[in-house]
């Protein structure tokens, strides 16, 4: 019975030995693979990186004509109709003019025999081309007389003009090249209200369409004229339209939140796709390096005013001070304090 027992205890000890033999090799590979998870790691190497600003906006056109009539009156005819072309200086419709065309015979005459009163006047007094200021022998109602003469006449000549300026608003008048986009209630023989219809004709130049940024202030400094651009249209994801920084607006806008953003106007080649009010967003290239050393972003870690990168020496992980460049949405240029190949850790090491 003594020998079974010893035996039973033999096979028993053999069991617990075996078994936290086993257990102290699985938590050792457990621990390690957490360790692996927790560490990842790159090697550094040359790349291009570019550096952007990124803002949303939409297709506008530098030229642009909102027409309407200075006044009411019957619409005398419509000359054109939406998606007509049309030249600068071009007639497109007008008022009834016989009103104003009598109106203006009107003034003239009125001009005509004021002027004549006037001149006849002047002869009167033997005045000739002088001023009055250069007689003496006038008395004061004399030049009264005449200085009135003088007010009538000059009053009768911005009556002339203001007809004749009524005369040539009774028309309108294509300022640019372009399109008919909108002729409004205009109908030949209908009633035109100046004051319930205000923009009559539009006409759009759809070879000046520009995409139009809003830039947010902080980035302001970094854009100027002439950096090359790429515009991404919603109503066109997977297309990229090349363009150029034209000029950036000199009055700031407030967006919906209270922020401050800056127009930047950028040239587009023309394109039949662009639709004046189509939304998307600009890439500005700031600055653009073709060879040099990067890491991902999420490799840059900062402390204070100084960056720093864990590099791995001896299998160890140490911080190292490093000065940086461009930066664009994943990658960030080193400049100073990293060499190619050197392996780094992408994250921080305290991260858990």
């Amino acid at each position: 019975m003594k020998i079974k027992r010893r035996k039973l205890l033999l096979v028993i000890g053999v069991f617990i030995i075996a078994a936290i033999f086993l257990g102290q090799r699985v938590l050792a590979s457990s621990l390690l693979g957490i360790g692996n998870k927790e560490l990842k790691t790159e090697t550094v190497a040359k790349d291009s990186i570019k550096q952007t600003v990124t803002a949303s906006g939409e297709i506008t056109a530098e030229k642009k004509a909102d027409l309407q009539f200075q006044a009411s009156g019957k619409v005398a005819w419509v000359g054109v109709n939406k998606g007509d072309k049309v030249k600068k200086g071009q007639a497109l419709a007008s008022l009834d003019s016989r009103e104003y065309k009598k109106t203006l015979e009107e003034k003239l005459l009125d001009y005509s025999k004021i002027r004549w009163d006037f001149e006849q006047l002047r002869d009167d007094y033997d005045i000739g081309s002088r001023k009055l200021d250069e007689l003496g022998t006038l008395t004061d109602k004399e030049k009264r007389i005449l200085e009135k003469s003088q007010f009538d006449l000059n009053k009768s000549v911005l009556g002339v003009e203001l007809t004749n300026i009524a005369l040539q608003n009774a028309t309108l008048i294509s300022p640019i090249d372009g399109e008919v986009t909108n002729i409004g209630d205009l109908i030949a023989g209908e009633n035109s209200n100046a004051m319930t219809n205000p923009a009559n004709i539009t006409i759009v130049d759809f070879g000046s369409l520009i995409f139009q940024a809003r830039v947010e202030e902080v980035d302001l400094a970094e854009i100027k004229p002439g950096q090359k651009a790429v515009v991404t249209l919603d109503a066109y994801p997977n297309e990229e339209f090349e363009g150029e920084v034209l000029r950036v607006n000199r009055v700031a806008q407030k967006n919906i939140v209270g922020g401050t953003i800056i127009p930047v106007d950028i040239k587009l080649e023309a394109n039949e796709k662009f639709i004046v009010g189509l939304n998307g967003d600009a890439q500005i290239l700031i600055e653009e390096k073709l060879s040099t050393l990067v890491v991902p972003r999420g490799a840059v870690h900062r402390e204070d005013d100084k960056y720093f990168i864990w590099v791995i020496r001896n299998g160890k992980p140490e911080k190292q001070i490093v000065t940086i460049g461009l930066q664009s949405a994943k990658i960030t240029e080193i400049t100073q304090g990293l060499q190619e190949d050197d392996k780094i850790v992408v994250g921080n090491i305290n991260d858990k």
